[in-house]
Order: structure tokens, then sequence, then C-alpha cells
């Protein structure tokens, strides 16, 4: 009996030795048996399993974001994580982080807490943003986003957004081609008698929170010390796209100030206001220092230009002015640049920097 369960003994650690070996030589990998042990049938050798679940490689954010909202949005009850997981074939831990990012930007909704919560579809905004591609996406972004300001939808203006970034759209081009030119259809609703006073007012607040909504901090790169520009507006009707001209400069890198509607501000010691307030914003002198001046008028364009002007004389070899708005006399204000496209004062201030770092 004794010498039975020796031999038994000797197989079975001959055995499990013979098994475990190619693992702890890093292959799964089964081993042929060796000819002590022919003739002895032997149990079927483990085999590690196939993940299942793991994410394709190539799959980015945004096309994440577009199954999961897809999968969500045929689902009104919500689904798990577990259900989407086995759905989209993404891995529980991968689609999990991805869940989070995409809730923050208002893409889906999370109800409960835990293993047992249930994801639905966010907001049509957000899924419609979802479906887009960029750069192709601007023009229905643009038509989108109108609508929603005109209609007052605060939170949905915002979620389209933040949603448009997150499928790729840059900041520059998304206030560019989006949010300002919904700021103008507001003036001009207001001009023609459609709206009043208090609805242009409230559709500029909701301007302004979707320009904060694409100005996240932790969604931009770190400000770039030599690329340092001050920003302001001659008079309220400017006030958006001074603020939408910041949030563009910040997702580029730039330290951008917006000062807003500087209208009242209009006095005799601006200029050594500005002078001051240069020397603090732009303390080392490096690299350049771009001032826009934004304005509904050729009047505040030309009030500000001599203002900023002077300021600009003391700051230092870097600094420049330019001036946006509705300048007739071109050759009377004394800037750098003088234009009416937000675009170009973008892509001057751009290149500026980079003659000047080159």
């Amino acid at each position: 009996m004794d010498s039975s369960f020796a031999h038994a003994g000797r197989f079975w650690g001959r055995y499990i030795t013979l098994m475990y070996a190619p693992y702890k030589m890093g292959t799964n990998t089964a081993l042929s048996a060796p000819s002590s042990l022919a003739g002895i049938a032997l149990p079927h050798p483990y085999t590690a399993p196939r993940r299942r679940g793991r994410m394709a490689r190539g799959y980015g954010a945004a096309r994440v974001r577009r199954m999961v909202v897809d999968a969500l949005a045929g689902s009104p009850a919500g689904m798990t994580g577990s259900d989407l997981s086995r759905r989209l074939g993404i891995s529980r831990v991968t689609l999990a982080k991805y869940l989070d990012k995409f809730a923050a930007e208002g893409a889906v909704r999370r109800r409960g807490a835990g293993p047992a919560s249930l994801w639905t579809a966010g907001g049509a905004a957000a899924a419609a943003a979802a479906a887009l591609e960029f750069p192709e996406g601007y023009a229905d972004a643009q038509k989108r986003y109108e609508e929603l300001v005109a209609s007052c939808a605060e939170d949905e203006a915002c979620a389209l957004v933040r949603g448009c970034l997150s499928s790729g759209a840059t900041p520059a081009r998304l206030m560019t081609e989006v949010v300002v030119p919904a700021a103008a259809h507001a003036r001009r609703a207001y001009d023609d008698g459609r709206i009043g006073n208090s609805e242009l007012a409230l559709m500029h607040g909701i301007l302004s929170s979707s320009i904060r909504a694409a100005s996240d901090p932790a969604a931009r790169p770190d400000a770039d010390p030599a690329r340092n520009a001050v920003l302001m507006a001659a008079d309220p009707a400017s006030a958006v796209v001074c603020e939408a001209a910041a949030a563009a400069l910040r997702g580029e890198g730039w330290s951008a100030h917006a000062l807003g509607d500087m209208s009242a501000s209009i006095n005799v010691l601006l200029d050594l206001d500005l002078q001051r307030l240069l020397s603090r914003v732009w303390r080392g002198r490096r690299g350049i220092l771009a001032v826009c001046v934004f304005s509904d008028s050729e009047e505040g364009l030309n009030f500000f230009a001599e203002s900023a002007g002077s300021a600009l004389a003391r700051a230092g070899r870097g600094a420049r002015l330019v001036l946006c708005g509705p300048a007739g006399g071109k050759a009377d204000l004394k800037a750098d640049l003088v234009t009416d496209s937000l675009g170009d004062v973008l892509q001057w201030v751009q290149t500026s920097y980079e003659s000047m770092s080159g």
C-alpha cells in the first residue's frame, strides 16, 4: 500500500512540474511528456483562457463614445457597465474609465452607484455631438448650437460644446465657426426687433456659459509663459467675442486674460491703468504680448487704439496691438493688425509668435 501511494505521489509531482514549467519560462505552450510517462493517460494540459472583452487597438475616445451612445440610445431603461462591456466587446475596467469621462462631458448619465448602477444616454445635444466627426461637423454643430441658444437651452448648449471638443473639434474653430456666429445671429434678431433686451441678455449668458464649458482647465494644455494675450471689449456687444477669443487662445496654450467690457472704464487715466496691468501680466517680458481690442464701432476702436497704444509703447519690444471691429479708416489706426475677423486675429497672433520664436 505504501509503495502505491509513493508511486502516485511521484507521478503527480512530475506531472505538476511538467504542466507549470512553461509558465515559469514565460510561455503557455504545453511541453511534450517525457519518456518515463509514456503510455500513461494524462489529464488535458491547462491552457490559459482567451481574454474576452479586450478593446481592439485603434479605438479612440470619439469612436468609443459613439458606440456607447448608440448602445444606450437603444436601451431607454439603461444598461449596467457589464452589459455594455459585453455588448461592445470592451473590457469592464477600460470601459469604466471611459464612462466616467463621458459622464463628465454629459454624453451619458449614471443612476445609482457601484456595480449595479445603470447608464443611460445623455441629452439630445450630447448625443448629436457624439455623432459628429470633425473637421466635417462644424456646419452641423453651428446649426444645432444656434437653435439651442435661440431656444434658451443653456444646459444643452453647453453639453453640445463639450461634446464637440470631445469628438475632435478644436477650441479655435469651435469659437470662430460655432459660438461667434450664434452670437451674431442673436444680435441680428435683436436689431430686427424679434427679441428684446432681456432675451438678448439671456442669450449672452448662455454664450458665456458655453465658452466657459470650452475652457475647462483640465482639458486644455498648460499655458506657455512666452505666449501672452490681454483681450478687452470696447462695448457690451463685443464682450462675447472677447471671451471666445480668450477661450480659443487658451486652447492653443496661450496665457490669455479676458478683461471683458471695458466701456465703463473709459477715462483720461485708462492708458496708465493699462500700463500697470500689462506690467503685472507680462513681468518677465518673455516672448510676445498681444493686446487685442474688440469693438462693435469704429469710435470704440479709435479710442482704445490710442489708450492701448500708449501703454504698449512702454511695455517692450515684443508687445503687439490688434484691433478687431468695423474699422473703415484703417490708415488712421495705429496697430499691428486691424481686421473685422476673429479668425484673422487668432491666426495672426500665432504666426507672430512663431516668427518671433523662430
